[in-house]
């Protein structure tokens, strides 16, 4: 027979107080599980940016090695890339690789650009100066004109 306290049953179970707080809790690490998601997935895409400009990245560092730059441009740039998520590659006379992103549906991303900058002893590389000097890369420096926000770049590519 059940137990009888004050007149009245205690049944086995849990309040719907309880449930409540627990259907709550559950909700709020949903929302930040989604959210976080989302920038991971997003971070994920930009990584294709970066993938995309590593054949610019080698035919820069050749003419640096060389000591000058092939007429008619590196070779690399292409206004129509084959990525999913790559408006266009293009790279200045000094060989810093801008890659413009498309396809993200978000106003943030599409048609802002990443940089990859070349760089001797810290500064800016230049063409013919800079020949045959050891290269290093910055990547997604603001200041090198890159204008997608660093909290959507990989961690390697924060300036």
């Amino acid at each position: 027979m059940a137990r009888m306290r004050s007149g009245h049953r205690y049944s086995p179970g849990f309040t719907i107080i309880e449930l409540m707080v627990v259907i709550t809790i559950l909700g709020i690490l949903a929302v930040i599980a989604v959210v976080a998601y989302q920038s991971y997935t997003t971070r994920t895409k930009i990584v294709e940016l970066i993938v995309m400009a590593g054949t610019c990245r080698t035919a820069v560092f050749e003419a640096y090695y060389f000591g000058k730059r092939p007429d008619g441009g590196f070779g690399c740039e292409r206004p129509d890339p084959t990525g999913e998520y790559t408006q266009s590659i293009a790279v200045d006379a000094h060989g810093k690789i801008i890659v413009t992103a498309r396809g993200f549906g978000d106003p943030a991303i599409d048609g802002q650009v990443v940089t990859l900058t070349p760089m001797v002893d810290g500064n800016p590389a230049q063409l013919p100066t800079d020949a045959g000097k050891s290269l290093m890369w910055r990547c997604g420096f603001a200041g090198d004109g890159t204008t997608i926000s660093t909290e959507y770049l990989p961690t390697t590519c924060r300036g």
